[in-house]
């Protein structure tokens, strides 16, 4: 392969190490660099995955930064290797075929046994989840628990509802004046901290249940649910409520949900577009 200096090779170059973590180095011949350049930028999208199912914003963003900085060194370095070689169409076009492969592969595998990305269209989830918010998902932790927060597709299976855990199968679940019973147990109803900012009949509380404590919202919009009655939870399925307990769409409309459906746990969210401050 002949040596030349030109801009045109680095340009190339640059645009193979964007597209493809070290395949702009792979395509110069310079097989080590792209090695490591490649491993800069996957081991913390490896720790990044690892922060999500570990439950850990701090370390998602860190291996965030991390794996950003490193794509963006690995493309500023093609611009500074001093013997520039053209790379070949045979070198570009094994590099873009390889690194789109891998890439489809490494996404698909990741989606469907460890992590999602998901962004919450309504405020159903409030005070926990604004609108827009993006979340973080761990589709390794399938197995429900009393007051966590969990991802499920609809029984339609066109869009993903994000909802608290409050019953599972073999529970009994009913609402009484905003209060919630589990097998005939109330959770844990208090004052909260904090300001409703959406008119004075929105009220804050904060509920306690099964060591999990979360804020509620209560009238909303002056939307009120009716009691419900007595409902049970049948085997292989959960019982799911909205924070924003008068103005969700959940179980109290669908029916409990099948286990079977649960994407995930949700961990975090990882961008909010809005914080009310309380």
């Amino acid at each position: 392969m002949p040596v030349r200096k030109t801009t045109r090779g680095k340009v190339i170059a640059a645009a193979l190490e964007f597209l493809v973590p070290g395949g702009g180095h792979f395509a110069l011949g310079d097989r080590k660099r792209a090695v490591v350049w490649f491993g800069a930028t996957y081991i913390p999208l490896l720790c990044l995955i690892g922060a999500v199912l570990a439950g850990s914003l701090t370390l998602f963003w860190f291996s965030t930064v991390v794996m950003l900085s490193a794509r963006a060194a690995g493309i500023v370095h093609c611009f500074f290797i001093r013997e520039q070689p053209l790379p070949s169409w045979r070198s570009v076009g094994v590099t873009i075929g390889a690194g789109a492969f891998a890439f489809v592969c490494l996404t698909e595998f990741t989606k469907t046994e460890f992590v999602s990305f998901l962004v919450v269209p309504t405020g159903s989830m409030l005070p926990a989840i604004e609108p827009g918010d993006r979340i973080a998902i761990s589709r390794y932790h399938r197995s429900p628990k009393r007051g966590e927060l969990v991802a499920f597709r609809s029984l339609r299976g066109e869009e993903a509802y994000v909802k608290r855990v409050v019953a599972l199968g073999g529970d009994t679940v009913r609402i009484t004046q905003s209060r919630v019973f589990v097998n005939d147990n109330p959770i844990t109803l208090t004052e909260s901290a904090g300001t409703c900012s959406f008119g004075p009949q929105c009220e804050l509380r904060k509920e306690q249940l099964d060591g999990n404590s979360y804020r509620v919202m209560l009238g909303y919009e002056g939307l009120a649910h009716s009691d419900l009655e007595s409902v049970a939870v049948t085997a292989g399925t959960v019982f799911v409520l909205g924070d924003n307990r008068d103005n969700s769409y959940d179980s109290r409309s669908f029916g409990p949900v099948p286990v079977e459906s649960i994407i995930g746990r949700v961990q975090f969210t990882w961008l909010s577009v809005k914080r009310d401050g309380n």
